[in-house]
């Protein structure tokens, strides 16, 4: 068997799924009311997706899930109760689509700016995250970024994005603290999507210079969503 798709699977069944299944390529276990998940999930070397999505309880991911070298795609999204990231988690080089939940304020240094394979990087419900390390501009091969409900992002580093040549769409939902904007943004020339959605603190200093980025790219397809105040509901989140 190389494939699971399961809902509200218990945590006795997938260490069961686990030790017997060595070949596992995709391993959904979205809405499974873990609180745990086995350390023994970094024996699956063959996995290329996996997927936590919903799992509410979980606090606290083994660090043997960075044995997962060949793991494509990682998905935390509603992992709300999760503390931190493993603390190995540079190793994980070929991931390439990373949902994140994390109650951290900051990122472990080395870690996401390694993993020079990703191109869709996503942090959802970060809840006391504040600010980043420098060094996520090592991203070159990047396209999506987006930040969605990080009620306590204060900034964004300037040398973030000049460097993110490859960035297709940049969302920013929901981050009602954010009072700045990384410095460089008309030098993003493969953008193609801009959303900002309530981010008050952002609209005075930046709803007209959002608005000369279009015009300065007025002849590309750039598509701009700027709704500074509008709330929007949880639901309208996809679990992916």
């Amino acid at each position: 068997m190389r494939t699971i798709d399961s809902i509200n699977i218990d945590e006795s069944l997938v260490e069961t799924c686990i030790s017997r299944f060595k070949h596992l390529r995709l391993l959904n276990l979205r809405y499974s009311k873990l609180e745990t998940l086995s350390s023994s999930i970094g024996t699956l070397k063959h996995l290329r997706y996996l997927n936590l999505c919903g799992n509410r309880k979980i606090k606290k991911l083994p660090n043997s899930i960075c044995n997962l070298q060949n793991l494509e795609t990682l998905i935390l999204l509603q992992c709300e109760d999760l503390e931190e990231l493993p603390r190995d988690i540079r190793k994980m080089v070929s991931l390439r689509h990373f949902v994140i939940a994390t109650k951290q304020m900051r990122l472990p240094a080395n870690g996401i700016e390694c993993m020079s394979s990703l191109r869709y990087l996503s942090f959802y419900k970060c809840p006391r995250l504040e600010c980043f390390n420098e060094g996520i501009q090592r991203l070159t091969a990047l396209r999506h970024l987006s930040f969605l409900f990080c009620e306590s992002l204060i900034s964004l580093p300037q040398e973030w994005l000049p460097d993110l040549s490859s960035l297709r769409t940049l969302q920013i939902l929901f981050c009602p603290k954010l009072s700045s904007l990384p410095e460089g943004m008309d030098r993003l020339t493969a953008l193609r999507e801009l959303h900002i959605v309530g981010c008050p603190e952002l609209r005075r200093d930046y709803e007209r210079e959002v608005a000369k980025i279009g015009a300065r790219w007025s002849n590309s397809v750039l598509r701009i969503r700027c709704s500074w105040e509008i709330v929007l509901s949880e639901k309208d989140v996809p679990c992916a």
